[in-house]
């Protein structure tokens, strides 16, 4: 049988949303004469979800001309991706109710902003990120990771913000706060300032003596997850 994500009621789960997110810029030097404005010349969204049972494995990565929500759903398990079609929100959930099954969840957004002279720029939003462990076979883990830096830096893997939570100790996690990042140019000429979102979400579920089969599906799964979070910090 299989179940949805909604279905799931005894499931370990996990959720991440990021809303709200407004990008506003301020003059540093009001009496200039140069307008203070920020141009988007440049924009990515990738969203994927995996879901893994032990003798099923199912991947899908959208771009953002597809459809906008991934629904991948496995022996009671399942993934959810989705954004909301711009830069700057996205809701993700995984699920995994019963043993040797997994789920994870991806999502990259990226936009490159050129920035007037003399000009500030402010981005803020909000982040839920929630978690519930059902079993004590079952653990979680759920991250963003958010990159604010001028075009001249030595590159990503800097984090201006991160947010990380796992099953361990509690189990349970109810996490609501407001984002705040900024990003000042001072100098005489307009500069590009590279904004990167990075979410990821990941359930999995084993048995207390797990099927030669459940190993051969961690690795598939750990690999997946190596290969995006490289991906991740090489762009």
């Amino acid at each position: 049988m299989l179940l949805s994500g909604a279905a799931c009621a005894s499931s370990s789960s996990v959720t991440t949303r990021l809303s709200d997110l407004n990008i506003s810029v301020f003059d540093l030097t009001p009496d200039d004469g140069i307008q203070s404005t920020f141009a988007i010349t440049d924009s990515s969204t990738t969203i994927s979800a995996y879901v893994g049972n032990g003798t099923q494995q199912w991947l899908q990565e959208l771009s953002p001309s597809a459809a906008a929500t991934v629904d991948a759903a496995g022996l009671a398990s399942a993934s959810q991706a989705a954004w909301g079609g711009k830069f700057g929100g996205f809701d993700l959930t995984s699920n995994s109710a019963s043993n040797g099954t997994m789920a994870s969840t991806y999502v990259t957004q990226r936009i490159t902003l050129t920035l007037a002279p003399h000009t500030g720029l402010v981005a803020e939003g909000w982040l839920s990120m929630t978690g519930h462990q059902a079993t004590a076979q079952s653990t979680w883990v759920q991250e963003v990771y958010i990159d604010l830096m001028p075009s001249n830096s030595a590159g990503y893997g800097e984090y201006r913000f991160k947010k990380r939570a796992t099953s361990w100790p509690t189990g349970e996690f109810d996490s609501n706060q407001p984002i705040t990042m900024s990003f000042v140019n001072t100098s005489d000429v307009a500069r590009n300032v590279y904004f990167s979102l990075n979410g990821h979400t990941f359930v999995n579920t084993v048995g207390l003596v797990p099927e030669p089969s459940t190993y051969a599906m961690l690795g598939a799964g750990l690999l997946a997850l190596g290969l995006h979070a490289r991906r991740r910090r090489t762009r």
